[in-house]
């Protein structure tokens, strides 16, 4: 009956301790040449946009020459949405409705859209709120990887619980339960 018992235990220990998915940090390198796969969310992706426009714009390119930089430098979607933005206004659509459009699709990508607006209807300088803008969503992107790497040290615990438990009654438990019904 212990012997049914503790090939049970062990089986189900078995069972539960099954391996993690394996933990990766993005890649945070910019790269000059196109990216074989599009980045996986869409905060990193408006992340790389902005830092390319910044570079772009800190070194003195007009704003539609930026975007065009980036829509041919960068594989995001956010990059390919606005190059195809401004090549609709080069073809005479208005360009707040494009950019409006490309803001309503996501979230992050409304912060960009907003300050490229600002800047092309009031001929703002967005260099300062680009960085700024940077920095938030670096900030951000940092806060999601400390989040995941926190969740992976807490579910790397999960399967010693699980495999010392049943030694635990195992060796401890049975043998002290099958020594109390002996001794009565």
């Amino acid at each position: 009956m212990i012997e049914l018992f503790a090939a049970s235990c062990v089986a189900i220990a078995y069972y539960l301790t099954k391996p993690l998915p394996k933990f990766e940090l993005p890649n945070f390198k910019l790269q000059s040449s196109k990216r074989q796969m599009p980045i996986n969310s869409n905060f990193e992706s408006t992340r790389e946009v902005v830092e390319i426009l910044a570079l772009c714009l800190s070194s003195g390119m007009t704003i539609p020459a930026a975007v065009n930089t980036v829509s041919t430098e960068s594989n995001t979607q956010l990059a390919m949405q606005l190059g195809a933005a401004f090549q609709n206004h080069q073809l005479g659509a208005n360009l707040g409705e494009e950019l409006g459009h490309i803001a309503t699709q996501d979230q992050y990508w409304k912060f960009l859209v907003r300050l490229l607006q600002q800047s092309w209807h009031q001929g703002a300088t967005i260099l300062e709120n680009l960085t700024e803008l940077n920095d938030y969503l670096l900030e951000l992107e940092r806060a999601t990887i400390l989040r995941k790497v926190k969740r992976a040290g807490v579910m790397s615990v999960l399967p010693l619980g699980f495999c010392f438990l049943p030694a635990f009654g195992l060796v401890v438990v049975l043998p002290l339960v099958a020594s109390l019904m002996n001794f009565n």
